[in-house]
């Protein structure tokens, strides 16, 4: 069986997540505990779980 990281479902989800800190990082900074916070964690837990 080949490891979780090597499935194409997880690379998608994996660069889904670089993707919306890289495009995050433009936000306002009155935005960053609310709408970007949420989308930050939203991203990292697909690839997680």
């Amino acid at each position: 069986m080949r490891d979780h990281t090597q499935l194409r479902a997880f690379e998608l989800a994996d660069e889904v997540a670089i993707l919306t800190y890289r495009e995050t990082r433009n936000f306002p900074k009155d935005e960053m505990y609310g709408l970007t916070s949420q989308m930050r964690r939203s991203a990292v837990s697909v690839p997680s779980n």
